[in-house]
């Protein structure tokens, strides 16, 4: 699916228009086990970033996580799809050298607007998120 940049950028276009909802969604219906497993799944990516490890399967299970948070069962299937862009993005934007602790404060802060209840931050932080990896990714084309 992800073959070529424009593809790329189109698929970062659409998760800025759908995941910040969903992240806000999440804010209001996760529970506690969804917060564990994503306070799991942090700590996790975390690790990954600090020992200069591939951090993109916890980057991809965290937003998983996010939407599974939802408790809606349509937008668990349709996030994988969206996620594709996550690896694409990735790729393209691993050798920047402050990728990995962006990455890693910008899933901080959502998980605490998320652990708080806050919609609205967790739907800014999202938007702020996707929004910088595609204009890295449009930097570094």
């Amino acid at each position: 699916f992800m073959k070529n940049d424009d593809l790329l950028l189109h698929l970062f276009e659409t998760r800025v228009l759908t995941v910040p909802q969903i992240a806000g969604l999440a804010a209001l219906r996760a529970t506690e086990k969804n917060l564990n497993k994503l306070r799991k799944i942090s700590d996790d990516l975390e690790e990954d970033i600090k020992n200069g490890k591939s951090h993109i399967s916890n980057d991809i299970l965290f937003h998983n996580t996010i939407a599974k948070s939802t408790q809606n069962p349509i937008i668990k299937r349709l996030i994988p799809i969206i996620n594709e862009c996550i690896t694409g993005g990735y790729l393209k934007t691993k050798d920047i050298p402050e990728s990995g602790e962006t990455v890693r404060t910008f899933h901080h802060n959502i998980l605490k607007a998320i652990e708080c209840g806050d919609a609205e931050e967790a739907e800014r932080l999202m938007c702020e998120h996707i929004s910088y990896g595609k204009r890295a990714i449009e930097k570094n084309n």
